[in-house]
């Protein structure tokens, strides 16, 4: 690998409660998605080209030629729409975990105000909690950053 740790959570999971889409299976997703269709689009050239030809073979064409470059194209138009949904399950992924940081953050912040703190570390039970929380955030998404966390909650 290149020196980072595999993650162990999956990206996509099924609970009791629902389906759990982490940023990354989203990213992966999209990626394998981005790849099918320039493979795609390759293959559409390439077919498109040989259509050409035998169009100069038998001028009103051959029909499973034509077929085969419709269903192509028919293809990646239904790829390019499954990239462009997976682009706002992306953005809308991404705004959970944003709110759910972001509300974490603030009960923590009104807590700290709340019990007279000027610094969440004053208080070793807040502290605990706030590192149980942390915990759990980072393992739902790998791009949570502890020091933006404490910022938030500290001003």
């Amino acid at each position: 690998m290149n020196g980072k740790t595999v993650n162990a959570q999956p990206l996509m999971s099924i609970t009791k409660s629902g389906i759990v889409i982490r940023p990354d299976g989203i990213e992966v997703a999209l990626a394998h998605t981005r790849h099918f269709i320039s493979y795609l689009s390759g293959l559409l050239t390439e077919f498109q080209v040989q259509a050409t030809k035998a169009h100069t073979i038998a001028p009103e064409g051959i029909p499973q030629e034509d077929s085969i470059v419709a269903e192509t194209e028919q293809e990646l138009s239904r790829a390019e729409a499954h990239r462009a949904n997976l682009e706002e399950v992306r953005g809308q992924v991404i705004h959970v975990y944003n709110r759910n940081f972001e509300d974490w953050a603030e009960a923590f912040r009104r807590a700290r105000i709340q019990l007279g703190l000027a610094r969440i570390e004053e208080s070793p039970h807040l502290e605990l909690g706030l590192r149980i929380v942390m915990a759990m955030l980072k393992a739902e998404n790998h791009w949570f950053s502890e020091s933006k966390f404490r910022s938030y909650i500290n001003n």
